[in-house]
């Protein structure tokens, strides 16, 4: 008990913890006396440090990885990013750069090893950081929760008042999700509304959004989309008619293609 008091008294800053932080890394055992206690207070400078000291804390997390984590460590992380999702919200909304409030490199970094906690606690925070920045490893993580996560994910592409960057994470992750067999892993009413989804995004005039849907379509391998699929491959027409322009015909075309002969190697 003593030796725990005088760690956490010479422990009080995140220069300390990193000059520790090899004995942390590389403990033989999650028992040793001393490695709960540097998490304790690594847990307390990702929840209370400056973003600065945030992302010191994180690099020294991330080399501990999930499986070592204690809770303290992990429930601090999924807080942090809330908090720092508020902060760029508000700063978002008040004009100021984004920069000016975070590293982006670095927060890409910090979002990445939150979904990789697979901490279902998390999906709001991780949904939370899409109007921030686009991440497959958030969109795999997100995706990864199946069914836990549909209805959050579901409820953010379909918000009339978010951007169209802050629809990508979560679009990314519902087409992973339905891949590979997943889409039957959801119940049928989230397989539905996915399928409605999917539908919707085929008609956007934004041909990158056309994409999200052709990869949905492909995963749920529903009849009715299909046929839709083949509608864009085949009809230049009708494309151009909708409004999308030129070059995203072509590239809406070569997917909508790739994605029908992904089906008929199914059958």
């Amino acid at each position: 008990m003593m030796f725990r008091k005088l760690l956490l008294l010479v422990v009080p800053s995140l220069g300390v913890l990193f000059a520790l932080a090899p004995a942390l890394l590389f403990a033989q055992s999650d028992e040793d006396e001393w490695a709960p206690v540097l998490q304790e207070a690594l847990a307390s400078e990702i929840e209370h440090g400056s973003v600065e000291q945030l992302y010191d804390a994180v690099y020294i997390a991330k080399g501990l990885g999930p499986s070592r984590m204690t809770e303290a460590v992990r429930f601090a992380l999924i807080t942090r990013l809330e908090m720092l999702n508020v902060e760029q919200d508000v700063a978002a909304e008040a004009g100021i750069p984004l920069e000016e409030i975070v590293n982006g490199e670095s927060l890409i970094e910090f979002v990445d090893l939150v979904a990789s906690l697979q901490d279902p606690r998390a999906i709001p925070a991780l949904l939370g950081s899409a109007p921030h920045c686009y991440s497959k490893r958030v969109a795999q993580g997100l995706a990864s929760f199946g069914e836990r996560a549909i209805e959050p994910l579901l409820q953010a592409v379909n918000d009339s008042e978010i951007g169209s960057f802050a629809r990508d994470t979560p679009l990314t992750a519902i087409s992973m999700m339905v891949q590979d067999g997943g889409a039957e892993q959801l119940s049928s009413a989230s397989r539905r509304e996915v399928v409605r989804l999917a539908r919707s995004l085929l008609y956007e005039k934004k041909w990158y959004f056309i994409f999200d849907g052709i990869d949905m379509a492909v995963g749920l391998n529903d009849a009715e989309l299909n046929q839709e699929i083949e509608v864009l491959a085949n009809d230049r027409g009708l494309l151009s008619e909708r409004g999308i322009e030129e070059r995203g015909v072509e590239k809406v075309r070569e997917s909508a293609t790739k994605a029908l002969r992904q089906l008929k190697q199914r059958k």
